[in-house]
Protein backbone atom coordinates (compact mmCIF):
# COMPACT_ATOMS: atom_id res chain seq x y z
CA UNK A 1 0.00 0.00 0.00
CA UNK A 2 1.38 3.31 -1.05
CA UNK A 3 0.60 5.01 2.65
CA UNK A 4 2.91 2.36 4.26
CA UNK A 5 5.97 3.59 2.32
CA UNK A 6 5.38 6.78 3.75
CA UNK A 7 7.34 6.38 7.05
CA UNK A 8 10.64 5.06 5.37
CA UNK A 9 10.61 8.29 3.36
CA UNK A 10 8.10 11.21 3.71
CA UNK A 11 9.25 12.40 0.54
CA UNK A 12 8.47 10.82 -2.53
CA UNK A 13 7.99 11.01 -6.30
CA UNK A 14 4.74 9.85 -8.39
CA UNK A 15 8.10 8.21 -10.87
CA UNK A 16 10.30 6.75 -7.80
CA UNK A 17 6.62 5.41 -6.37
CA UNK A 18 5.42 3.86 -9.65
CA UNK A 19 8.92 2.18 -9.81
CA UNK A 20 9.21 0.98 -6.14
CA UNK A 21 5.65 -0.29 -5.91
CA UNK A 22 5.20 -1.30 -9.95
CA UNK A 23 2.34 0.31 -10.87
CA UNK A 24 1.54 2.67 -13.12
CA UNK A 25 2.67 5.83 -13.50
CA UNK A 26 -1.34 7.15 -13.72
CA UNK A 27 -2.42 4.74 -10.99
CA UNK A 28 0.30 6.11 -8.07
CA UNK A 29 -0.75 9.85 -9.56
CA UNK A 30 -4.22 9.26 -8.71
CA UNK A 31 -3.58 7.81 -5.32
CA UNK A 32 -1.37 10.33 -4.47
CA UNK A 33 -3.76 13.44 -5.44
CA UNK A 34 -6.39 11.14 -2.85
CA UNK A 35 -3.56 11.78 -0.41
CA UNK A 36 -3.57 14.94 -1.11
CA UNK A 37 -7.43 15.73 -1.03
CA UNK A 38 -7.08 14.01 2.43
CA UNK A 39 -4.50 16.37 4.15
CA UNK A 40 -2.19 13.26 4.43
CA UNK A 41 0.60 14.75 2.01
CA UNK A 42 0.99 18.44 0.42
CA UNK A 43 2.88 18.98 -2.93
CA UNK A 44 6.14 20.74 -1.86
CA UNK A 45 8.43 21.38 -5.25
CA UNK A 46 6.43 23.88 -6.45
CA UNK A 47 6.41 22.09 -9.92
CA UNK A 48 4.52 21.20 -12.93
CA UNK A 49 7.50 18.03 -13.70
CA UNK A 50 8.61 15.92 -11.09
CA UNK A 51 6.92 16.64 -8.65
CA UNK A 52 7.60 15.85 -4.49
CA UNK A 53 5.55 15.09 -2.00
CA UNK A 54 5.59 15.41 1.70
CA UNK A 55 3.94 13.92 4.10
CA UNK A 56 4.83 16.89 6.88
CA UNK A 57 2.68 15.78 10.11
CA UNK A 58 4.46 12.88 10.13
CA UNK A 59 7.66 13.99 8.93
CA UNK A 60 7.67 16.40 12.18
CA UNK A 61 6.79 13.35 14.49
CA UNK A 62 9.71 11.35 13.11
CA UNK A 63 12.14 14.70 13.36
CA UNK A 64 11.28 14.87 17.44
CA UNK A 65 13.46 13.75 19.97
CA UNK A 66 12.39 10.30 21.76
CA UNK A 67 11.90 11.33 25.00
CA UNK A 68 11.57 7.76 27.41
CA UNK A 69 11.20 7.92 30.94
CA UNK A 70 12.97 4.72 32.57
CA UNK A 71 11.40 3.85 36.36
CA UNK A 72 13.29 1.64 38.77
Amino acid sequence: MLIDQLPANPFITISYMATKMNFSYTTIQRALHKLEELNIIQEVSGGKRNRMYCAKDLLEILEKPLHVKMHN
